[in-house]
């Protein structure tokens, strides 16, 4: 794959990323590359576009992006007895985790100086924070700010997505 060129602060709004081009109907793959906005106007290939986001400062568009990561029962490992973790998409910025916790499933006070985005996909735990117990059913979510003690349980087989900013080290 060819080096992107890295986005300054003004252009990273302005980048566009080319996927494949139409041929035929058919999308076929082409490397991942950069382009302006001028030049995909002047450009007469029908190509599949996507707006970029903004990419952190000194990294590049095509660095900031990842392959996709498929859930995978088979690949969590098993940190404690009762939980399972799955580290799914992650920057230096910020990392995806996915949890399954057996019901009855306690587990330590702990904390960290990463935040901590709680997503319930599925089941029932209660989240402890200094603030009190907080119950957390499938679809709900809470923030734990960094440096903050909490303690997470299950009361059912229960799913979580933790995104944690900055990533964390320790699960990478």
């Amino acid at each position: 794959m060819a080096k992107a060129m890295p986005l300054s602060k003004t252009e990273h709004h302005w980048r566009f990323q080319v996927w494949g081009e139409i041929v035929a109907g058919r999308r076929s793959a082409l490397s991942r590359k950069q382009i302006s906005p001028l030049s995909l106007r002047n450009d007469k290939q029908r190509c599949i576009v996507q707006i970029g986001a903004a990419a952190p400062t000194g990294i590049t568009y095509a660095e900031a992006m990842s392959d996709v990561v498929h859930r995978n029962n088979e690949q969590m490992t098993n940190p404690e007895p009762g939980l399972k973790r799955q580290v799914m998409s992650y920057t230096p910025e910020m990392m995806l985790v996915r949890h399954t916790m057996e019901p009855g499933w306690v587990g330590a006070a702990h904390s960290h100086p990463h935040q901590q985005l709680v997503f319930v996909v599925s089941g029932h735990i209660v989240l402890t924070t200094p603030d009190g117990d907080h119950t957390l059913r499938a679809g709900d979510s809470i923030i734990v700010p960094g440096d903050a003690v909490h303690q997470a349980r299950a009361f059912e087989a229960s799913e979580v997505l933790d995104v944690f900013t900055p990533y964390r080290e320790d699960y990478a």
